[in-house]
């Protein structure tokens, strides 16, 4: 008998059987955005398919402020469909995520992805939202080691009070000099001869843009403060 023929028989078999009185919408990656204690987690009562798209994914995430809480985050700059190679890139931060995407620092990725949305149960004022999975990665290219790119260290913005409008900073760099720096505690920073200059510049309330460039060793390199 033909051992992976019958391996495959039994895996269709297996699915079929699993997903047999369930309303799981099948889209073209065959996945769920969640697996089903997640969705228990997370209030999520299903997820249903909506699209498939075609996404370039850039070489760096920048930071970002999330919708919610204002907290620090890193974001993906990304491309969908007609607009890939024009000018035209969408910050995505807040609850964007893509399963099974190993995204690496460096690479420039252009992929198919599976969008579905997510419906939640129990919770008031029930919600909505928007996931992404991997069908497929067309193509990863490693960008020049030079190509320089900036990212906003420190953010800057008004905040209303009861007393009044007031300057809020909101310092994205972890760490110290003793340590080492990182962005959003995530990815660390070679600042080399900068990194004084750096520290002092991040207690300031002042908004603050750094100019890197890629060192693919697990790191980039700070090479101007703006």
């Amino acid at each position: 008998m033909n051992y992976r023929y019958l391996y495959l028989f039994t895996a269709i078999f297996v699915f079929v059987f699993a997903s047999c009185g369930t309303d799981f919408d099948a889209g073209p990656s065959g996945l769920d955005c969640y697996d089903s204690e997640h969705l228990k987690e997370r209030g999520i009562s299903s997820t249903s398919y909506l699209e498939t798209v075609i996404m370039k994914v850039d070489h760096f995430r920048p930071t970002a402020l999330d919708g919610l809480f204002g907290n620090p985050v890193l974001s993906y700059r990304v491309q969908e469909n007609e607009a890939i190679s024009t000018e035209e890139w969408i910050n995505r931060s807040y609850g964007f995520s893509i399963r099974n995407f190993d995204y690496e620092w460096g690479y420039t990725y252009e992929i198919v992805v599976e969008r579905r949305e997510i419906e939640y149960s129990g919770i008031v004022m029930d919600a909505t939202g928007i996931c992404h999975i991997l069908v497929e990665t067309t193509s990863r290219e490693r960008v020049n080691s030079e190509e320089n790119f900036e990212i906003q260290l420190v953010w800057v913005f008004e905040e209303a009070s009861d007393s009044g409008n007031q300057l809020v900073a909101i310092n994205t760099v972890d760490g110290d000099q003793e340590s080492g720096f990182f962005i959003n505690n995530s990815k660390k920073i070679d600042c080399g001869d900068l990194c004084d200059e750096m520290a002092e510049k991040l207690q300031l309330e002042n908004d603050l843009i750094g100019v890197f460039e890629h060192t693919f060793q697990n790191s980039i390199r700070l090479i101007e403060l703006k």
